[in-house]
């Protein structure tokens, strides 16, 4: 029986968590539960996007103005996808209690998955946890387009730009979203503006999709009132990548500044990009002076190898020295 095989059969939460955490901490079956997102790794690395065991999700920040930051969460829904190499089935993947989403003081979550909550085997706990945590929530897989506004929340099922035409309904669509803060202190408030686009054979094109009111614009809002700051990240840095390392992450409320997710700006993004652009034994050379890897990390995938390095140099203040060794191998 296999590492997808074992976690689905489990019964119980408690006892398919249980089962999950084993066969991530073990070296074999936690590669092999990642071996279907090697081509994804692959492309996702240059952005930071990539996921492995211990790092079972990513996430990134963008400021969005008046002190409110906007954290994208990357979840993985696909960790059982393609068991023994059949379909998957409504309501037979999952996403686990490991992919935590922390609220923090004036950061907006806004959460990205493939498979929607009815997908998963524990989809009505997903579902509550990203109704309560999660102010956006963009989900796929169906390709069928749909907006769901509620007080305190937004939920986009996204649709297909170039949908196969096997589908049921080959209807090509895509979304644009605004996310704009308006308002001051008490009053604070994220304005949402929403843009449905379908596909019509003619007059060819893709044309909005209209509300009952002929508006083709789907505007909403959501109070955010101002929070208390607090203060910086201090612990919780990425350890050794080792059978003893992978464990549950934890559910307290996060401190502001998350390392990780602060890697999401222009600059930061830029060096990463350039860090992959390297030969590499530039990036072993790297990594390794800057004790950003052990020795026993080396023989890991590079998308795992450098995503620990990575944020590693973040955690420990080492990306102005990154910058200088990566400058000085590019001349």
């Amino acid at each position: 029986m296999n590492a997808q095989a074992m976690i689905s059969l489990d019964q119980s939460e408690d006892d398919r968590l249980w089962m999950l955490q084993k066969q991530l901490a073990h070296n074999g079956t936690g590669q092999a539960l990642f071996h279907g997102h090697a081509a994804y790794n692959e492309f996702a690395k240059k952005m930071s996007c990539q996921v492995y065991p211990g790092h079972l999700y990513w996430k990134q920040e963008r400021e969005l103005g008046s002190g409110v930051t906007l954290r994208i969460h990357g979840l993985t829904s696909t960790l059982l996808s393609g068991r023994n190499g059949a379909n998957d089935s409504r309501g037979s993947l999952y996403l686990s209690p490991l992919q935590t989403i922390d609220p923090s003081p004036n950061v907006v979550n806004l959460t990205i998955c493939h498979h929607p909550p009815d997908w998963l085997i524990d989809g009505d706990d997903v579902e509550d946890m990203l109704n309560e945590r999660a102010m956006f929530q963009v989900f796929g897989h169906k390709h069928r387009q749909r907006i769901h506004e509620a007080a305190t929340y937004v939920r986009w099922s996204a649709g297909s730009v170039n949908p196969s035409h096997a589908d049921k309904q080959f209807e090509p669509s895509y979304n644009i979203i605004e996310l704009n803060v308006a308002g001051e202190g008490q009053e604070r408030r994220i304005d949402v503006a929403s843009h449905l686009y379908k596909y019509q054979p003619q007059p060819e094109g893709f044309q909005p999709i209209r509300k009952n009111d002929g508006q083709d614009v789907f505007r909403h809002w959501i109070p955010f009132p101002v929070e208390e700051a607090c203060g910086v990240r201090t612990g919780a840095m990425v350890g050794a990548v080792t059978p003893e390392t992978v464990k549950v992450q934890s559910t307290a409320p996060a401190p502001c500044t998350d390392a990780e997710a602060a890697m999401g700006d222009s600059k930061t993004r830029h060096l990463v990009d350039r860090f992959w652009d390297l030969d590499g034994s530039d990036r072993r050379e790297i990594a390794l002076g800057l004790g950003l890897i052990t020795d026993e990390e080396i023989n890991l995938p590079e998308p795992q190898r450098y995503g620990v390095a990575l944020i590693r140099a973040a955690e420990r203040g080492l990306l102005d020295q990154l910058e200088q060794l990566i400058n000085e191998r590019e001349r």
